[in-house]
Parts: C-alpha cells; sequence; structure tokens
C-alpha cells in the first residue's frame, strides 16, 4: 500500500520543519557554543580590569561580545526564516501542489513537473515528531511529510512503511 499526500508549499510550516531537523542534528549547539566562547571573552575582556573600571567601561567593553553572543544565538533560526521565505524564488518544483508518495520502494516527492525518489536503502533514518515525518537521507539532511497534510490512517500507513523497511532506523513517537 502506498500513502499519497498532496499539499501547498508554505513558508511558516517549512521554517517549522528546519528548525525540527536542526533539533535533531548535531548542528542545534554549534549557535549556543559560538555564544558560550563570545560571553566567555566577554568575561576575560571586563573580569581583570574590574576594580579598577566604572561600570561604563566594563560595558562598552563587554558590549561588542555580548552583541556577538546574541548574533550567534540568533543565526540560525534567522537563517532559516529567511531562507524558508525565499525558497520558492530559487526553486520552482515549490510553486504549486506538491505530492509525497510513500511506499515500498521509498519516498518519492512531485512537484511543478520535477520528481524525485529515494529508496529506503538510501535513507539514513526516519524520524516522526510531533508535526512532521522526516525521511533523513543524509544525517543532517531530510525530506518531510507535515502531519497537518496528512489522515490519521495515512500517518499509520507511513509509520508501519518505515518500520517495516527501515527496522531501528525508524524513530517513530508511536508504534
Amino acid at each position: 500500500m502506498s500513502v499519497r499526500v498532496a499539499f501547498e508549499y508554505d513558508p511558516a510550516v517549512h521554517y517549522r520543519a528546519l528548525r525540527a531537523v536542526t533539533a535533531l542534528t548535531p548542528f542545534r549547539y554549534a549557535g549556543i557554543a559560538m555564544a558560550g566562547v563570545a560571553l566567555v571573552l566577554a568575561g576575560m575582556a571586563t573580569v581583570p580590569s574590574w576594580d579598577e573600571t566604572d561600570p561604563l567601561t566594563r560595558l562598552t567593553t563587554a558590549l561588542p561580545w555580548l552583541m556577538l553572543a546574541a548574533f550567534w544565538v540568533m543565526l540560525v533560526p534567522l537563517q532559516q526564516r529567511w531562507s524558508a521565505r525565499k525558497l520558492p524564488a530559487h526553486d520552482k518544483s515549490l510553486v504549486g501542489s506538491q505530492e509525497r508518495v510513500v511506499d515500498e520502494s521509498g519516498y518519492r516527492s512531485l512537484g511543478n513537473g520535477v520528481e524525485l525518489s529515494v529508496p529506503w536503502h538510501a535513507m539514513a533514518r526516519v524520524v516522526e515528531t510531533d508535526a512532521f515525518m522526516f525521511f533523513f537521507y543524509h544525517k543532517q539532511l531530510a525530506y518531510y511529510i507535515p502531519k497537518t497534510a496528512t489522515a490519521l490512517e495515512q500517518w499509520q500507513e507511513l509509520r508501519r512503511l518505515a518500520r517495516e523497511a527501515l527496522g531501528e532506523r525508524a524513530t517513530l513517537l508511536r508504534t
């Protein structure tokens, strides 16, 4: 049996999918790690002369580092939001109806005359979240099907197909 899902591209949904994929990969810590480095550097710039400087001097010394920390925390989410909004201008296959088909052979994406197929053996894993089913074709890159575009029976069939094809590489919320 196969599951066929059709939906329109929505930048807000795509942004949520990008954020969810980031949360499922080691990259999720990159911005926080860089912000931590910037905060340590802010401390190193201000603490040695703490007693000899006034509060305004300490603030102006630390401010560039604090701004750099904020930049790193906000960089990934802002870049992902911008990317989701601009994607249809760069990828014309997203204009119009999007169709996703999952069957015994794997995952297929159809949109605006473009067809992409990823067989089960080429998938790294499948991960289900509260809002999406992700089909990872690389450890950090995935195609998705939004839960809002499917009926309950289709979602159960997606789980069954993923579990049968991938076994332990299918991380599903419910069995």
